[in-house]
């Protein structure tokens, strides 16, 4: 998945290649993105463009639920990419709980152990 300002990057040059479209290999080197990331991209985000029937070119998507408005479109980009930053802190947070829980109650165990070790009754 590219980043952000990648997907920026192709939408608008999508925007200024017009209906005609462009070919992918011109695409990546005007957007500066490796060809394989750019065509995994444009199969991904089926919303956003389509391969014209008559050649290799892509272009937006002009009857998908954006209508071609690359401006909704880099909005759900950054939607999606906050949406997703949410999805990973939750994760770690829920992991640091998890992992807390875990330690507490190995940490009983060492403290029981230490305490028994400091009164010199552990046997």
């Amino acid at each position: 998945m590219l980043q952000i300002e990648e997907g920026r990057r192709v939408l608008y040059a999508l925007e200024e290649a017009g209906p005609s479209g462009v070919g992918a290999m011109l695409l990546s080197d005007r957007c500066e993105i490796l060809l394989d990331r750019l065509r995994e991209y444009l199969q991904e985000r089926r919303e956003f463009f389509i391969k014209l029937d008559d050649g290799p070119n892509y272009t937006l998507n002009r009857f998908g639920a954006f209508k071609g408005s690359v401006d909704a479109m880099v909005s759900h980009l950054q939607l999606l990419h906050d949406q997703e930053i949410g999805r990973k802190w939750r994760f770690r947070a829920l992991g640091l709980f998890v992992l807390g829980l875990y330690m507490g109650t190995q940490l009983d165990g060492f403290f029981s152990i230490w305490v028994q070790w400091w009164n010199g009754t552990l046997v």
